[in-house]
């Protein structure tokens, strides 16, 4: 089965958001893009102290926003930018609640 799919595609297979319910079809899909996956994983880098020193002396960004990416670049093992870029698209194309939500959430951190 050759289904051309987008990197969005692919994210809606992989977090379940797809239509696409067949296994076989999942993971079909998935071998026919195990290249592009493999590659956009492997474009993360490890946390760096230059990056973190840029995060922390970026001026258009909110202390609390710094902390949390600083928090999240932790836990993921990931690049600060890249941790602050990852943040910024969950919020601004993924996440679905509330602020109230949010804020709950983020205390959980």
């Amino acid at each position: 089965m050759d289904i051309p799919s987008s990197n969005r595609g692919i994210w809606h297979i992989i977090s379940g958001r797809s239509s696409l319910q067949e296994p076989n079809q999942i993971a079909d899909i998935l071998q026919q893009n195990k290249q592009r996956l493999l590659d956009g994983v492997l474009w993360y880098k490890k946390p760096s102290a230059s990056a973190s020193q840029k995060l922390t002396k970026a001026e258009n960004i909110k202390p609390k926003r710094k902390e949390l990416v600083k928090k999240l670049s932790k836990i993921l093992d990931l690049d600060e930018w890249q941790s602050l870029g990852i943040l910024s698209n969950y919020l601004a194309n993924e996440f679905r609640g509330s602020m109230q939500q949010l804020l709950v959430s983020l205390v959980l951190v």
